[in-house]
């Protein structure tokens, strides 16, 4: 668990390994330095920021020899994924692997890149790269799709029957809901209430946990702890560890 403030890495530190990802980190982006906790704004600096929190996670955990998959919280799981995400990961063919959104772009909410691409991230991942970019002011997903279309990174899309997001499961749901491995219930344009209730419809486990001035980041560390007693608890339940 990578821990972006002291209460969530004492909290978390009972049920697994922890890495604290706060207090003067050298490699961090500029813009990522000295995050405030509370309420960040939709598509705000500070709301930009965090998002760029988790590709520099996902930079540290390359940096180990390791895969790295990166997964929205409004997507639901059908079932386990990961080795055929990890045998479709190919360094020499493409950088990212992602879901394809609306309109044949990627989404940068569901991902994976294979350690090998490292070095190839630290070059874009970079104050100088993102700042050409206008990092401040444009989300990682924007940015992502004008490297996609500029060559500066080399995409895969997932198959949308298996990896759907909202719009393309709602039109499919009969044909696919039998195969998919996920489902992103994105597309939605009035909020979460809608997400729970689409979600409801079509029969996905779902707990739903309301969040004083939440935002789509958990910017508010209290909020980050209630979510995580929760997650640990839903995981306990419905994917409980068997230690042989």
């Amino acid at each position: 668990f990578f821990a972006i403030d002291e209460q969530s890495s004492n909290y978390m530190s009972d049920y697994c390994d922890v890495i604290n990802y706060y207090g003067g980190i050298d490699h961090k982006l500029p813009i990522t330095q000295n995050l405030k906790v509370e309420y960040s704004a939709f598509a705000s600096k500070e709301f930009n920021a965090l998002n760029w929190c988790g590709w520099e996670i996902a930079m540290d955990i390359l940096a180990s020899d390791r895969s790295a998959m990166k997964i929205d919280t409004d997507i639901v799981v059908n079932r386990n994924f990961e080795k055929e995400m990890l045998d479709m990961l190919n360094p020499n063919e493409f950088d990212l692997l992602v879901q394809e959104g609306q309109g044949g772009k990627l989404c940068a909410g569901f991902s994976a890149m294979h350690p090998q691409s490292y070095n190839k991230f630290k070059n874009i991942f970079c104050h100088k790269t993102l700042t050409r970019y206008d990092c401040d002011n444009r989300p990682d997903q924007q940015i992502l799709r004008s490297m996609a279309e500029d060559g500066t990174i080399k995409i895969k899309l997932l198959d949308q029957n298996l990896y759907p997001n909202g719009g393309y499961y709602f039109e499919n749901q009969q044909s696919i809901d039998s195969i998919c491995n996920i489902v992103h219930f994105n597309c939605l344009p009035d909020g979460k209430q809608q997400k729970i209730d689409a979600m409801k419809k079509h029969n996905k486990l779902v707990e739903y946990i309301e969040l004083e001035n939440g935002d789509h980041n958990m910017s508010i560390e209290e909020n980050r702890l209630k979510v995580l007693s929760s997650l640990q608890s839903f995981l306990s339940r419905h994917l409980p560890v068997t230690i042989e």
